[in-house]
C-alpha cells in the first residue's frame, strides 16, 4: 500500500479491517480493506490508479434502505454521521442534489412515504433510486413510472451506467472531483459509495466495466451529489466507525437498516 493511499485511508477514518493487495487483472481495483458489517453488508475500500473507492456493499432483501432529509438552514444542520448514528442505520452515504443556500428539494424526493418537491422537466440522463413497493430500483427519465406505492426516492443525474453500458460520455471539459454513485447488478446486489479524483464518464465507465467492484456485475448506475458532498460512513458489529468525510452537511442521504424481525 503506497504512503499516499495509506494517508488517504485513515484520514478516511476507516478504522480497522482486513487491509491486503490481491492479485488482479490489468485495469482491476486492489482491494485494500473489506470489513463485515450487520445484515451482510461490506464496507470495501478499493483503489484504481489515482482514485479510491469507499464502497458499501449490500444484498436488499437483507437490509432496509431509507432516505433520510433534514430541513432548514445549513447553519443547524448536522453532519453525516451523526444523522446516521442517531437513525440507528449501520451505514449510509449522500444522496441527490439540493439547493445549498436554502436546502431546497431537487427534483421529487420521498421519505418514509412523505413527499417534497416534484420530478419536473427531465431528460434521458435524469435518473432516481426509488423504492417502489418494496422494491429497490434506479428508474431512468424522461418517463418515470407513476404507479406503484414509492416510499422513498432522491433524484439526481448524470444515469451513469444502463443496460450493463455507460450512459454518460462526458466531454473535453470534465473535471476530476469526489463523486458519489449508487449502483446495482438488477438481481438485489447494491453498491453505493463515494470516489475521489473522478470525472463523471471516468466513473461511469469503471462501473459498467467491472473494474472497481468486480465481484458485482453492474447493470444499471447513477450519479449522487458529489464534491464536497461526498460522503460515507459505516459502523461493524464490534462498534469501529469507517469513514470518508464529507466537506459539507448534506440536505438527504441513503440510509441502510437492519430489517426488522417479527
Amino acid at each position: 500500500m503506497s504512503v499516499w493511499l495509506r494517508r488517504r485511508i485513515l484520514w478516511a477514518g476507516s478504522g480497522l479491517g482486513l487491509a491486503v493487495l490481491l492479485g488482479r487483472r490489468a485495469g482491476a481495483a486492489a482491494v485494500e480493506q473489506s470489513v463485515k458489517l450487520p445484515a451482510g453488508a461490506h464496507w470495501v475500500v478499493r483503489s484504481q490508479q489515482a482514485s479510491v473507492f469507499y464502497g458499501i456493499r449490500f444484498d436488499e432483501s437483507q437490509v432496509r434502505l431509507g432516505v433520510i432529509v433534514q430541513n432548514g438552514p445549513a447553519q443547524t444542520a448536522k453532519k453525516l454521521p451523526e444523522l446516521l448514528r442517531s437513525a440507528g442505520a449501520i451505514a449510509g452515504c449522500n444522496g441527490g442534489y439540493f439547493n445549498g443556500r436554502d436546502f431546497g428539494v431537487y427534483g421529487l424526493q420521498v421519505s418514509d412515504g412523505v413527499a417534497q418537491g416534484e420530478v419536473g422537466e427531465v431528460s434521458e440522463l435524469e435518473a432516481a433510486l426509488v423504492m417502489r413497493d418494496g422494491k429497490l430500483n434506479i428508474e431512468r427519465g424522461p418517463e418515470f413510472p407513476k404507479q406503484g406505492r414509492v416510499t422513498q426516492r432522491v433524484q439526481c443525474s448524470p444515469l451513469l451506467v444502463w443496460e450493463g453500458h455507460p450512459a454518460f460520455e462526458g466531454g473535453p471539459d470534465e473535471v476530476a472531483l469526489r463523486r458519489s454513485f449508487v449502483a446495482t447488478d438488477e438481481k438485489g446486489q447494491w453498491v453505493m459509495g463515494c470516489g475521489t479524483n473522478l470525472t463523471l464518464s471516468g466513473l461511469a465507465k469503471s462501473l459498467a466495466g467491472g473494474q472497481v467492484f468486480t465481484d458485482l456485475s453492474i447493470r444499471t448506475a447513477m450519479n449522487l451529489d458529489g464534491g464536497p458532498s461526498s460522503g460515507a460512513w459505516s459502523r461493524d458489529p464490534q462498534g469501529n466507525e469507517h469513514e470518508f468525510r464529507a466537506a459539507t452537511v448534506v440536505q438527504n442521504l441513503l440510509a441502510l437498516f437492519e430489517k426488522e424481525t417479527n
